[in-house]
């Protein structure tokens, strides 16, 4: 049994209702870019700091 109904804020619900881009859009370069320099501790500290766009799983592999 889960947890709900929850209530989703606006802004969620606009941002799912965007159109998706494709991880070969320039914009997708740019977002996963963001996301590595927010991850990275302290910011832009460490540069083997890289996002990896999929579930928890998909980066066994590379950080193998």
């Amino acid at each position: 049994m889960g947890p709900g109904p929850s209530d989703v804020p606006q802004r969620v619900l606009d941002a799912m209702a965007r159109p998706t881009i494709g991880h070969l859009d320039p914009a997708f370069t740019d977002i996963m870019e963001d996301t590595r320099s927010c991850c990275a501790t302290p910011p832009d500290e460490n540069k083997l700091t890289f996002p990896v766009s999929g579930p928890g799983s998909v980066a066994w592999k590379p950080a193998s």
